[in-house]
C-alpha cells in the first residue's frame, strides 16, 4: 500500500445521520504487536486535523493533541468538532476522537491565515544524502501490513547526541492534505530513542503538538528529530520537517513514556 492510500484512509467522512465524522481504524493505520494493533498517535492527530479543516474550511496553524488511549484495529472511531471562537481571519476549535462513549484523544487547534507579509525562516536546514542512497529505517518492532511497513522512510545519517534525521516519501496528494500527513509523520519523533540510548526501546506518546509553517509541494520530507531529555522514564523532544528544497514546512514537539523492549 502506498503513502497516498494510507493518507486517503486517514481522511474521515461526515456521517449522514449526524454532525460528527467517522473513520474505520484499518490495520494499515496501526502499530503495536500483532495481538494488540492500535491506531498510531500520529494517525489520530491527522484524522482530527482533517475533520477540523473540512468542517471549518480553514487550514490548521497549530494543533495540540492529548492522548488517553488508542482505538483498536477495526473499531469505528468518531470525531466531533467544536468551534470555540471565530474572528475575521483566525478561529480556535477543539476536536475529540471517540470509540463508542469513550473519548480516546482530544485536540485543540488554531486555524486560518493572515495577509502575507513575506516568508522568513531561521530554523537551519542541513543537507543530507539523497534518499536513494539512504537505507530504510530499521524499526524496533515492525509487523508486516502495519503503518511502519507502508511508509518509505530512509535513515539520512547515523543518529547520535539525541538526534536523528530521516527522509519520508510524500503521497501524490500531499499538497492537498499536507496538514494531516505532517501530523502523521511528526509522531515518529520517538524513533530516535533506541538509536541514542543503546537499548531496544519504544514509547507511548502522551501528547503531540504540531505547528504548520507553510504548504509546499515536495517529493520527500527531511525530518530532523532532536531528543531533549529522558528522565524518570519520560522523554521530551522536538522535530523540524523540511521540504526537499530546504523549506521549513512544520515543527513538532512531544512527550511520552519510554518502554524498553523485552
Amino acid at each position: 500500500m502506498s503513502a497516498t492510500e494510507i493518507l486517503n484512509q486517514l481522511i474521515p467522512k461526515k456521517r449522514e445521520e449526524g454532525l460528527d465524522w467517522a473513520l474505520r481504524v484499518d490495520r494499515n493505520l496501526c502499530l503495536g504487536p500483532p495481538q494488540f494493533k492500535h491506531m498510531s498517535g500520529g494517525a489520530c492527530t491527522a484524522a482530527m486535523i482533517s475533520a477540523m479543516e473540512q468542517e471549518i474550511g480553514k487550514p490548521v496553524i497549530q494543533a495540540a493533541t492529548q492522548f488517553l488511549f488508542s482505538p483498536k484495529a477495526e473499531e469505528i472511531a468518531s470525531i466531533t468538532v467544536d468551534v470555540s471562537r471565530t474572528g475575521r481571519s483566525i478561529c480556535q476549535a477543539q476536536a475529540s476522537l471517540s470509540v463508542g462513549s469513550e473519548t480516546t484523544a482530544t485536540l485543540s487547534a488554531t486555524l486560518g491565515a493572515k495577509k502575507d507579509i513575506g516568508s522568513f525562516a531561521w530554523t537551519k536546514y542541513e543537507n543530507a544524502e539523497i534518499p536513494d542512497n539512504c537505507p530504510r529505517i530499521p524499526f524496533v518492532r515492525e509487523d508486516p501490513g502495519d503503518l511502519h511497513s507502508h511508509l518509505d522512510m530512509r535513515l539520512a545519517e547515523t543518529p547520535g547526541s539525541g538526534g536523528m534525521r530521516f527522509w519520508v516519501k510524500t503521497p501524490d496528494n500531499f499538497l492537498e492534505k499536507a496538514s494531516a500527513f505532517l501530523a502523521l509523520i511528526a509522531d515518529y519523533l520517538p524513533e530516535a530513542i533506541h538509536f541514542n540510548i543503546g537499548q531496544s526501546a519504544g514509547a507511548v506518546s502522551l501528547d503531540n503538538s504540531v505547528r504548520i509553517v507553510r504548504h509546499e509541494a515536495t517529493d520527500w520530507l527531511l525530518c530532523h528529530t532532536q531528543l531533549l531529555s529522558i528522565s524518570d522514564g519520560i522523554f521530551h523532544g522536538h522535530m523540524d520537517l523540511f521540504a526537499d528544497n530546504g523549506s521549513l514546512l512544520a515543527t513538532a514537539s512531544q512527550s511520552g513514556v519510554v518502554r524498553l523492549s523485552a
